[in-house]
This record gives structure tokens, sequence and C-alpha cells, in this order.
């Protein structure tokens, strides 16, 4: 692929989500995020995966959960996380 640079077959990558709360009770995944893999034949926007949290801080807006990628490194620069739905 074009991002793999290295003159190797494969490479990897790690996406750390962090999850930030300014509410008094911290989002849940639904579904605990597991390792994906994607072939080097996968297409640019198709969907590697959705997180899915809730937030049992009462009412809206205060329940509201929204996604962001975040960190430092390449993940930024070839993934995108969709803030409202967590299609990533």
């Amino acid at each position: 692929t074009e991002e793999n640079d290295s003159g190797n077959v494969g490479a990897t990558t790690t996406v750390i989500i962090h999850v930030e709360d300014v509410n008094d009770i911290p989002p849940v995944f639904n579904v605990l995020p597991r390792p994906i893999r994607l072939e080097d034949t996968s297409r640019v926007g198709m969907v590697a995966t959705k997180l899915e949290a809730t937030d049992s801080d009462g009412t809206p807006p205060g329940n509201k959960v929204k996604y962001d990628l975040i960190g430092r490194g390449k993940a930024s620069r070839y993934f995108d996380v969709e803030h409202d739905t967590g299609i990533v």
C-alpha cells in the first residue's frame, strides 16, 4: 500500500481510543472494541468498524456520546471516525 514504505510485505499500527467525559458518569462501550484486520485491497472509504457506547448521564445533551480520533502517528492520516455515529 502507499503508506507502507518500509519495504516489508505487511505493516501494523496501533490506534488508541480515549474516551473523554466531562459528566458525572463515564460512557461505557456496549461491545468492547476488538482489534480489526484490514487487507491491502481494502477500499478507501469502507467501514472498518463501528464503536458503540452509551452514557447514562440523564437526558440530552448530557448523555450524548461523541467519538474522535486523537493521538500521535499516522492513524489520523488514514482513518476517520464519524463523531456522532462512531463509524470508523
